[in-house]
């Protein structure tokens, strides 16, 4: 037997890991973990030692995006400085008036956009890694202008150029969900307090006729989009609400409800590892919201 027959069976395997290499590594995932928080006023109320405390709490979460509302007086520069303390040299402020938004990264931020038309906070939009990140901050006080958002910001997904765009929806939405109906209504204080909020302010409209309004949410779940802390809810916790803490504990600001989501689009729903509502005695005390953490497997690159 000729002995260079055996050359081509011991270059196979040399062969095989030659074309298979490059397609497990563009196929290599790896986490995305994200923060969701209301920090309350720009820490512009009950400052210290709040806002140390919370950079601290920020790091240790060792997020790789971070969407913030309420930095109310915060500059670019400020934004830049607090991020780079949680380890991330991108940052983009949605404005430095009102109530703005944020989003940090700990890779680059692109294709940002500021959309304030017919938003009552502003939209901040930034795409991170392959994925869409829209950054909410809805209406506070007026039901219908919360569906009215809703609906401009479907509008403005649909818009993206991509066929089937993978989008994250995160922030403070300020509305209730079809999803949490069965809990508020075995509240007997929430409807009151609404009442009571609508009859003070006259501009504002929290009920629809006399009962709470899931519009605004049930306008983005009908689009599609996950809600994760419900995908990820313990069946014996059935609701964990996100506002308000104790930190404002002497003010009278209505009882537990979720008015803080994450969502996500169709075709992440697969990479969802895990979201949960971080309630404890520390974050009960950093801001009169309790933050949001979620974490998705995606690719790398």
């Amino acid at each position: 037997m000729n002995p260079r027959g055996f050359l081509p069976w011991l270059l196979l395997p040399l062969v095989l890991i030659a074309v298979v290499l490059p397609i497990n590594i563009s196929a290599q995932t790896s986490p995305l973990r994200i923060v969701s928080y209301n920090v309350w006023n720009g820490f512009g109320e009950k400052p210290e030692p709040r806002r140390e405390r919370w950079r601290i709490w920020m790091a240790a979460r060792s997020p790789d995006v971070v969407a913030l509302q309420e930095l109310n007086a915060f500059t670019p520069g400020q934004l830049e400085a607090e991020a780079k303390s949680w380890g991330h040299q991108h940052s983009v402020l949605l404005k430095e008036d009102g109530f703005p938004t944020a989003l940090t990264s700990r890779t680059p931020i692109t294709e940002v956009r500021r959309i304030r038309d017919g938003m009552h906070h502003g939209l901040l939009h930034g795409k991170i890694r392959g994925i869409h990140f829209y950054v909410i901050h809805f209406h506070p006080s007026h039901h219908a202008r919360r569906i009215e958002e809703a609906q401009l910001l479907k509008n403005e997904i649909k818009s993206l150029a991509e066929p089937d765009p993978r989008v994250v929806l995160v922030g403070d939405f300020n509305g209730f969900s079809p999803d949490d109906q069965a809990h508020y209504e075995t509240d007997p204080e929430l409807v009151p307090f609404f009442k009571m909020l609508d009859q003070k302010y006259p501009e504002s409209k929290n009920l629809s006729a006399g009962r709470l309004d899931y519009g605004g949410i049930a306008e983005i779940l009908n689009a599609g989009f996950v809600d994760l802390a419900v995908r990820f809810r313990p069946s014996a916790a059935p609701f964990v609400g996100t506002f308000p803490t104790e930190l404002r504990r002497e003010e009278n600001l209505g009882t537990d409800r979720r008015i803080d989501y994450i969502f996500v689009s169709p075709n992440l729903a697969s990479s969802a590892q895990y979201a949960t509502v971080i309630r404890d005695t520390l974050t009960a005390r950093l801001s009169d919201h309790y933050p949001l953490v979620a974490e998705l497997e995606v690719p790398s690159n």
